[in-house]
């Protein structure tokens, strides 16, 4: 029983890592507003409240964030076929790093259609994650 314990704790253990990067894509609404819930008046309510937030998570030692550069670089793709670049300085072990797309820019853009996420370390990349439609703009001339 003793060896079986010391097995499992092992696959547990050696089991449990986590990714570097992840992202997620909330929608917001009117039902995203605390004021909806609680029944409150909220000028925000009353508008034309949508839009969308990409949230990403870096996760990276203290010890590698110690010795080594890390920054994370945001490719997001629009649904009107337009691309924008965000850059983040990695100063924690953890941190989330927001992309908010609210309202007249939302209807603008017409939404998030796709994501990509490089973390560099040092100048050279590190981690990537992409959101699963991700492929490269393709410019035509006229």
């Amino acid at each position: 029983m003793r060896q079986f314990l010391c097995l499992f704790c092992v696959v547990f253990l050696m089991s449990c890592s986590s990714s570097k990067v992840t992202v997620y894509n909330q929608t917001m609404d009117q039902r995203f507003l605390a004021s909806t819930h609680a029944k409150t008046p909220d000028p925000r309510n009353t508008k034309d409240f949508i839009g969308q937030r990409l949230v990403v998570r870096t996760n990276v030692s203290k010890k590698e964030l110690k010795k080594h550069d890390f920054v994370a670089k945001v490719y997001v793709q629009y649904g009107n076929r337009t691309q924008e670049v965000y850059t983040f300085d990695i100063n924690k072990s953890t941190s989330d790093h927001i992309v908010t797309l609210m309202e007249e820019q939302f209807q603008k853009k017409r939404g998030i259609a796709t994501y990509k996420v490089e973390l560099f370390k040092d100048g050279q990349i590190d981690a990537v994650f992409e959101h699963q439609l991700w492929c490269p703009l393709i410019h035509l001339s006229d």
